[in-house]
């Protein structure tokens, strides 16, 4: 017994180990790594049952996960901040401004929260409102001209952001998708970062006057991973029991199958094995979509003349390679700096962990960095801070 136990000790720390390459391994070089580093806080959690169950055994086999959580003990504290910044800052000549960044999943424009998406969108709006934020990211942004008000129009004068920088990846008659940023400071140069492949991702750049001074904001969303229904239910069944879920040894096919009691449709079943290859297939593309996305958002912040403020939802974790070549830049994690907690900004199933972000160049200062966990009008959390210049 004791073997098999130290066997499979041996594989978590190997696993754990792995996870430490993904932040600098490129996918698009080696897209495997990527997996271990997705799966980091699991890698993490279980070495850290294997020391107690060394302990309690009393053996002295808990220094090789001891060992293996050591060695990457910085990357635990990418997911977890201790470090809530209230400090007030007195100084004249130095500015606070409120940053909101908001994935708003197109203000539930296909009802997946409710049949009432206009209710939920003007919930959005409202709520934006409380916060009166300086400057507004808006992910996932969708305005529609014949609805009354449009959001784009609600949010520019209703809010008092006067200034807005919208780009929009498609659109089709009065309907537009894209990505907004909003400001109650002017806007005097903005633009698109450039992503190589065409997709429904994109970053824009704008060039804030702050009377005085300039700032660069980044507003950016890189590459999702696009599971559908039956991917998510899947790994819902992973994760937690389902009411009326269960694992068939065989379906009529012989294959591996999963049975779900979906609201409306009733009891079906899908294949675990196609759907399973589904998922590695999607997020082994999201993976080197996003390490393309993220080395081009990079570089155009290498170049920026100003202080940099980027806003974001990234799709990937604070050990991924995306992530970590972003942050190479000289940036500051918001959350790190002045949040508390784990930080959880998905309210989905996975990746449930931090995949939104609010980056800033280090000589700004953010403080009361918060997410809204109370806010579910999304699929995201809202990320709020203050910025001190």
């Amino acid at each position: 017994m004791k073997q098999v136990v130290l066997v499979l000790n041996y594989l978590a720390v190997f696993c754990l180990l792995l996870s430490y390459l993904a932040p600098y391994i490129d996918p698009n070089s080696f897209w495997p790594i990527a997996f271990f580093g997705l799966f980091y806080p699991f890698f993490f959690c279980v070495n850290l049952l294997f020391i107690l169950f060394w302990v309690f055994m009393r053996k002295k086999y808990l220094w090789l996960s001891f060992l293996a959580i050591s060695i990457g003990y910085s990357f635990f504290f990418r997911f977890i901040s201790l470090n809530e910044n209230d400090d007030e800052f007195a100084a004249e000549n130095r500015r606070s401004i409120t940053v909101l960044s908001y994935n708003v999943r197109l203000f539930d424009r296909y009802n997946w929260i409710n049949n009432q998406n206009e209710v939920t969108r003007l919930k959005v709006i409202d709520s934006i409102k409380t916060i009166d934020p300086g400057i507004l990211c808006i992910q996932e942004f969708f305005n529609s001209d014949s609805d009354n008000p449009p959001s784009l129009i609600a949010l520019n004068t209703k809010q008092a952001l006067e200034n807005v920088h919208a780009e929009y990846t498609v659109s089709n008659g009065p309907y537009h998708w894209g990505i907004a940023t909003f400001s109650k400071y002017p806007i005097i140069e903005e633009g698109i970062v450039g992503f190589e492949s065409k997709s429904n991702n994109i970053c824009i750049y704008s060039d804030i006057d702050l009377g005085g001074d300039t700032l660069r904001v980044y507003n950016a969303h890189l590459g999702s991973i696009l599971f559908d229904y039956d991917d998510y239910e899947l790994i819902k069944s992973v994760f937690r029991k389902i009411g009326g879920t269960e694992i068939k040894n065989r379906d009529s096919s012989g294959s591996l199958s999963l049975s779900l009691k979906r609201r409306g449709i009733g009891v079906r079943e899908i294949a675990v094995i196609p759907v399973l290859k589904n998922v590695f297939f999607r997020l082994k593309r999201a993976f080197k979509k996003r390490s393309a996305q993220a080395l081009a958002i990079s570089s155009h912040i290498s170049d920026s003349p100003y202080p940099v403020l980027l806003c974001g939802d990234f799709n990937d974790t604070p050990i991924s390679y995306s992530y970590s070549e972003i942050i190479r830049n000289n940036l500051q994690d918001a959350f790190l700096e002045s949040g508390i907690g784990l930080g959880m900004t998905y309210i989905g199933a996975f990746p449930s962990f931090r995949i939104d972000y609010i980056l800033h160049s280090k000589s700004i200062i953010s403080k009361r960095f918060r997410t809204m966990s109370s806010n579910t009008l999304s699929d995201h959390y809202p990320l709020i801070c203050e910025i001190v210049l």
